[in-house]
Parts: C-alpha cells; sequence; structure tokens
C-alpha cells in the first residue's frame, strides 16, 4: 500500500534502512514511481536502478479452451490433455484446495495412484504452489480455472519447459469463474483483517474496510485484465501476459507464432482495422445512458454492459422495450441514428469486447456486486 511505501521511504531517508530489497513482481507493477521517488529522497544523482532486461521464456504452445460447466466434464477434457502430452509430468492448477482435492480423488479413476499426488508426481496444485519448483521434467500446465493475474500466469506457466524441451499450456476458461476469483481474493482480505490485533477496535474497522476496497479494486483489475486475455481472439498470448512487465527501454515483445490466437490469425487471414469511430460511439452510449439514468423521469436505476450493447447496436429486444431505450437513439439526429455510418463492431461479443477493452484502460469504470446464488 502506499501507507507502507511512504514508510519505507522514510526510513532510506533516515538511513535507518541501509539496503532496499524489491521483488521484481512488485517493483515492476510502479517502477517509475519508486526509481524516481527514491533518487529524490536520498539527493544521490548516483543512484541507479539495477536490473536486468527482460527476459522471457521462449513460448511454447499456449492454448485456452472453453471451461464445461460439470466437473466431470473438465476432467475429461483435463485427462484427455494429459494423455496427448504424456512426456514428462505436469502441474494442474485449481483455483481452491477443495477444487484441488475434488480434481485429485476424480483422477484416482484414470490414472495409478503412484503417479498421482498433491504437490508430488502428477502434480495438482493452488495458485500458491509454483514459485519454489525447479523441476526441467515438467512439459505441461493446466489451469482448471483461469489465473488470478499475469503475473501469476507468467510465474505458473514458467514452471514447464525449464529444461529447455518444448512445453504446452492450457487454460480452461469460463466467464463465470469471475465471480469465484472475486469472491476468492474478497475472502483472503477479510481474513487478514481479522487477523489484525495491533489496532483499535473502531479505527480496526475502518482500516479494514479502507484496506479490502483497495485490494479487491486491484485485484478485480488484474482479474479482468486476464479474463480479457483469454476472451481475445487474436493478440499473441505471449506478447499480452509479458507486456506488463516490460520497461520501457526493453525491446518490444514479438508474437510467439504458436499459441492459439497466433494460429488463429493465420488460418483466418485476418485483416486489422482502425475502430476508434466505433470506440467513441460506444462513449456516447455511456453518455446517454449516464443521462438517462439521471433523468427523474426515467425508472432506470443503473445500467450494465449488456444495456451498452443493446443501445450501440440498435437492438429490437425485450431488454430494451421494457427500459424504454428506444428513445436514446431515435430522438436523436447525431451520428448514433445515421445509417450511413459504417460500422465495423457489428456483433455483441465483438460489442462486449471492446467495453471490456475501455475498462482496462481506465477510460470507462465498472462497478462490480456480487449476489448470493
Amino acid at each position: 500500500s502506499l501507507d507502507i511505501q511512504e514508510k519505507i521511504f522514510s526510513e532510506v531517508a533516515a538511513g535507518i534502512t541501509k539496503v532496499l530489497w524489491a521483488t521484481s513482481e512488485k517493483f515492476i507493477e510502479n517502477s517509475k514511481f519508486q526509481a524516481s521517488k527514491l533518487v529524490t529522497i536520498l539527493n544521490r544523482t548516483d543512484l541507479k536502478v539495477i536490473r536486468i532486461t527482460l527476459v522471457y521464456k521462449s513460448p511454447f504452445v499456449l492454448q485456452t479452451q472453453s471451461k464445461p460447466s460439470k466437473k466431470k466434464d473438465i476432467i475429461k477434457i483435463v485427462y484427455e490433455n494429459l494423455t496427448l502430452n504424456s512426456e514428462g509430468q505436469a502441474i494442474i492448477y485449481s483455483s481452491t484446495p477443495n477444487e484441488c482435492i475434488e480434481i485429485f480423488n476424480s483422477f484416482k479413476e484414470y490414472i495409478e495412484p503412484h503417479q498421482l499426488g498433491v504437490y508430488h508426481g502428477k502434480m495438482l496444485a493452488t495458485n500458491a504452489f509454483g514459485m519454489g519448483v525447479y523441476a526441467s521434467h515438467v512439459r505441461t500446465i493446466i489451469h482448471t480455472t483461469f489465473p488470478l493475474s499475469p503475473t501469476n500466469f507468467v510465474q505458473e506457466v514458467g514452471r514447464a519447459g525449464r529444461g529447455g524441451q518444448s512445453a504446452e499450456s492450457l487454460v480452461l476458461y469460463a466467464c463465470a469463474d469471475i465471480r469465484e476469483l472475486l469472491m476468492i481474493v474478497g475472502e483472503k482480505v477479510k481474513n487478514a483483517d481479522e487477523s489484525d490485533s495491533d489496532t483499535e477496535p473502531d479505527s480496526l474497522e475502518m482500516l479494514a474496510v479502507r484496506r479490502r476496497c483497495k485490494h479487491l479494486d486491484r485485484s478485480k483489475k488484474k482479474i479482468f485484465a486476464m479474463a480479457y486475455t483469454f476472451e481475445d481472439s487474436y493478440q499473441c498470448y505471449w506478447k499480452m501476459a509479458y507486456e506488463p512487465f516490460r520497461w520501457p527501454e526493453d525491446p518490444k515483445i514479438s508474437e510467439c507464432g504458436v499459441c492459439d490466437n497466433c494460429i488463429r490469425c493465420i488460418t483466418d487471414n485476418i485483416i486489422w482495422c482502425d475502430i476508434s469511430i466505433d470506440l467513441l460511439r460506444i462513449l456516447d452510449t455511456v453518455d446517454k445512458l449516464l443521462r438517462f439514468t439521471n433523468d427523474p423521469e426515467t425508472q432506470l436505476v443503473t445500467f450494465g454492459r449488456n444495456d451498452i450493447v443493446d443501445v450501440f447496436m440498435k437492438a429490437n429486444n425485450k431488454n430494451i422495450c421494457e427500459k424504454n431505450l428506444t428513445s436514446l437513439w431515435t430522438n436523436e439526429s447525431d451520428d448514433m441514428n445515421d445509417d450511413t455510418v459504417n460500422t465495423l463492431i457489428q456483433t455483441k461479443s465483438m460489442c462486449l469486447h471492446a467495453i471490456d477493452r475501455l475498462c482496462l484502460e481506465g477510460i470507462l469504470a465498472q462497478k462490480v456486486i456480487i449476489k448470493p446464488m
């Protein structure tokens, strides 16, 4: 947090802390701020940031697949993947210990017990596992739930292919997992707050709320960034995964040429287009919806991604009729009502993807509400 950073910088300035050690995944998130502020505090022009140029593993085959809703179907996909990639060992990452144990028990029907285990043999693990693993014989990484953040993803897939051999990674992606991951990080913060006994009760409660909100906000951004990555159909997975770790002076990251998206780019023979006009029209749609919700004569209090899509695409469906959203384009004489405007975003999935991108870039802000199931 910023409070902890200020405390560390104060100790450095006072000479209390002689050596400052920062791990790469924490330092890189705010590298410019950290380095420049330390130079100012110490009043030293010879202070340098010591690091190596970004070096990332040679890309191996990275695949994504739609995650089935039934556990038995997930087990089947994982087993078939392990059968096809039988060389070396595999690590199967799950989102929770319970899911890890459930998959472990289910695999007993397919794999000999002496080949299967938690944290050894045919490995199953939560995302807490991986940092200390340096095994050259791991050749396959499978995620039954997509990783919590780009840092987690790079660390976890990095467990495979350390001996220089070919390796493969499979991520089972489902949009529904976003809710589960948000609840996981929320529970972690709650447990951490409850274990903090060094603060007075009243201030502890306020501190816990603030800390939880900040952490959830950061975690939400990371989770949605990963969801966007695995929903993308054409941008190189490796490029998207490693870009957050690249400093300005590092060489540009090239497409890997072997992941699902790179292969799809070749087979689909895609053509890149400028959709900036469409993005502006999406922002205009959001502005109209904001004004619509603030109008006391309307009954719409909030709106979501689907409302944006329906208005943008001038859908004639139940949602539009019930909320009387047709007035947002029938009563306007601007570009939204101009049928001669060439719209490149022509499907719901394309529009949702564009909205997600605007959110990731911080152009749009979204509020996540987790309701009991």
